[in-house]
């Protein structure tokens, strides 16, 4: 990590080329191998009774972990207090206590007891890639799980693309034409943005692996839990082809309330329905540029949108929605 940082562009050297791609192999490898060296010690280290009673304790504290460092991130970059490439040396000191803790467990531990020796003829000696060829079960998982990633990948992809486009306005409304700072804006403006949202993601799966996890295994055990994701995407897709809301608003003008509050007037497009509208306007001047936001609650029913249900009408959806915006203007100097 200490070296990506070395070789940010502009620090030791100007550039290197291929340097996103390295890194994006590089972390792919280490994220995986991290992970699985961290349960593997795990296993050796504690008993089978010891396993079973902390490991679910050790999975929501990962949990609970990705959530607080997402949060950290996007705190750190929008406070001033690091850049997206400092971010690094942050991660390889968290890396270093880790390893320090684990140093420290394996010295004071105890030892774990000497696995049973295995039968004659109970080891499966084949490779992995036969063993999952070989027994259709596996193959129809290894498939599930290849569909899968391929389309959260997309799906990532074009969100990332979309973080792009609205960064590379919001660039041009801040006046920022330096290819150096137009790089450091976005790079750092990315880092954040996707620091609060897997912040969310990770606060839900916490909720969810902390409440609702136990009870499925509880009362359903490990087939309701396997179930639980298929079904979660089964219903997810369906309802975002089906109410795709897409939102379009066009500012006819902007006039002053009667508390002097200013007030947009426009018409909003929803899912291909349009209404005129006026909502609050909250204005907030930072040094040369001007942050603007609002928000406009509405009722899905008004544009024609029914409220989606689940499984058999036991889901429910409010049909009312908060429409929330903020942006960033040039203020034009004198």
């Amino acid at each position: 990590m200490v070296g990506f940082w070395l070789l940010q562009p502009g620090f030791v050297v100007t550039r290197v080329p291929y340097l996103g791609l390295l890194f994006y192999l590089w972390f792919g490898v280490f994220n995986l191998l991290a992970v699985v060296q961290f349960w593997s010690f795990a296993a050796d280290f504690y008993s089978d009774e010891g396993g079973r009673r902390l490991f679910p304790a050790i999975a929501v504290g990962a949990t609970a972990g990705s959530a607080t460092g997402a949060w950290l991130a996007q705190a750190l970059i929008r406070s001033g207090l690091s850049s997206t490439y400092s971010l690094l040396l942050v991660a390889a000191a968290a890396l270093i206590g880790s390893l320090t803790l684990l140093t420290f467990a394996e010295a004071h531990g105890a030892e774990a007891p000497a696995p049973a020796p295995a039968e004659p003829g109970s080891v499966d000696r084949r490779g992995a890639f036969r063993l999952v060829l070989g027994d259709r079960y596996l193959l129809a998982v290894a498939i599930v799980i290849l569909v899968a990633n391929w389309v959260k990948t997309n799906s990532d992809n074009l969100l990332f693309a979309i973080v792009q486009e609205v960064l590379g306005g919001e660039a041009a409304s801040r006046g920022i034409a330096n290819t150096a700072a137009l790089d450091r804006f976005t790079a750092d403006q990315t880092t954040a943005f996707y620091g609060d949202f897997f912040f969310w993601v990770n606060a839900v799966a916490l909720v969810m692996q902390s409440f609702l996890a136990s009870r499925l295994l509880k009362y359903g055990g490990f087939g309701a839990l396997f179930l639980a994701l298929p079904v979660i995407s089964l219903v997810a897709y369906p309802m975002l082809a089906a109410f795709p809301l897409l939102l379009l608003f066009r500012l006819a003008k902007i006039e002053s309330g009667s508390t002097g509050t200013l007030m947009a007037v426009g018409r909003l497009a929803v899912a291909g329905v349009e209404r005129d509208v006026v909502f609050a306007l909250r204005t907030e001047r930072r040094d040369d540029t001007l942050l603007v936001s609002g928000r406009l609650p509405l009722l899905m029913t008004d544009y024609g949108i029914t409220p989606p249900k689940a499984l058999l009408g036991m889901l429910k959806t409010d049909p009312k929605i908060t429409v929330t915006f903020e942006t960033v203007l040039a203020i034009p100097q004198t």
